[in-house]
C-alpha cells in the first residue's frame, strides 16, 4: 500500500530513513509556480528531481512504500500516523494535512480510509480537545507573538482538576522533556499571577504562592519556532536556549497578566483556585 508520511527524524535526516527502508518513495512538491517530482526506489534515485508543470497552489506529497525485505510481515499503525497528523494541524493553523490509506489485508480484502485534518483556530483547537472531557474555570487564551527571532505560541486554560497539563513543541517536533520553553512557561504564569495577586492583595507576599499552586488545573501548549534549535544531547526532547526562555516568560507573563486585570471574575476563579493549592 501507500502512505503519506512526515517524521521529525534525528539531526534532520527524517525523509532519509523513510526513503532507505522503503521500495519506492516518491515526491511531489509545489512550490513558486511549478510542480516538481523525483522518484527513488530502494534509496536510489531512479527519477531526478524535475519540473512536470506550472502550479497554482502549494505543497508537498510524499509517498512510500514499505520494503518488505526489510519490514517483512510488520505494518503500520495508522493511528498513530493519524495522531501525529492532527497534532501537526493543531500546531500550523490552517494547514490542511490529508492522510490516505490504500492496501489489501493478509484475506486479499481491499481496505482504505481517508482522514482530512485542519484546525484554523490551531492551538485554541488543541486545548479545547485537550480539556473536552473536562470542566473549564477559565476561558481559552491564546497568544502568538515574534521576540526577535523566536516565534512564540501559547494556548492555555485552567479546569477544575487537581493536575496539570503541558505539551511543548520545538518547530512542530515534540519536545517531551521540556526544556527553556517549558520553564519561561511556567515563570511567565508564576509571575503574572504572583503580581496580580499582590496587586488585588489576595497575598501579603510573594512567598504566599509557590509557582507549582499557580498551575493546578492548567492545560496548556506552549509551541515555538525557531532557526538552529539547540538540543540538549543527541534526541530532540529537550531544548536548551536561554533566548527561547526569555521570550516565552515574556510573552506569557504580559499576556496573562493583562488577561488577569482585564477579566477580573475569571481572575478570581484562578487565584482562589492557586490559592487553595498553596494553603492544601
Amino acid at each position: 500500500g501507500a502512505y503519506t508520511s512526515h517524521t521529525g527524524g534525528m539531526n534532520g535526516v527524517g525523509a532519509s530513513c523513510v526513503n532507505a527502508l522503503s521500495s519506492r518513495f516518491e515526491m511531489s512538491i509545489k512550490t513558486a509556480g511549478k510542480k516538481y517530482e523525483a522518484v527513488l526506489e530502494k534509496g536510489l534515485i531512479v527519477t531526478p528531481i524535475h519540473e512536470v508543470e506550472d502550479a497554482d497552489t502549494t505543497g508537498t506529497s510524499i509517498t512510500f512504500e514499505f520494503d518488505d525485505e526489510i519490514w517483512g510481515d510488520e505494518t503500520l499503525d495508522l493511528n498513530k500516523i493519524k495522531k501525529r497528523m492532527r497534532q501537526l494541524a493543531f500546531l500550523n493553523p490552517g494547514l490542511n494535512i490529508y492522510v490516505i490509506y490504500d492496501t489489501v489485508d493478509h484475506n486479499g480484502n481491499e481496505v482504505k480510509s481517508e482522514d482530512h485534518f485542519c484546525y484554523p483556530e490551531g492551538l485554541k483547537a488543541y486545548v479545547e480537545q485537550l480539556t473536552k472531557t473536562k470542566k473549564l474555570i477559565s476561558s481559552i487564551a491564546v497568544q502568538s507573538k515574534m521576540v526577535d527571532d523566536v516565534s512564540v505560541s501559547v494556548a492555555y486554560a485552567y479546569t477544575d482538576s487537581f493536575s496539570q497539563e503541558i505539551y511543548t513543541f520545538v518547530n512542530n517536533v515534540a519536545t517531551e522533556n521540556g526544556g527553556d520553553h517549558l520553564t519561561g512557561f511556567t515563570m511567565g504564569i508564576a509571575k503574572a499571577m504572583e503580581r496580580y495577586a499582590l496587586e488585588s492583595k489576595s497575598i501579603k507576599t510573594a512567598a504566599d504562592i509557590s509557582s507549582e499552586d499557580t498551575r493546578e488545573g492548567l492545560v496548556a501548549i506552549v509551541s515555538i519556532k525557531v532557526n538552529e534549535p539547540h538540543f540538549e544531547g543527541q534526541g530532540k526532547s529537550k531544548i536548551k536556549m536561554s533566548k527561547v526562555r526569555t521570550a516565552v516568560r515574556q510573552v506569557t507573563e504580559d499576556h496573562f497578566y493583562d488577561l488577569l486585570e482585564q477579566d477580573p471574575e475569571q481572575a478570581k476563579a484562578i487565584t482562589s483556585k492557586s490559592l487553595l493549592a498553596a494553603k492544601a
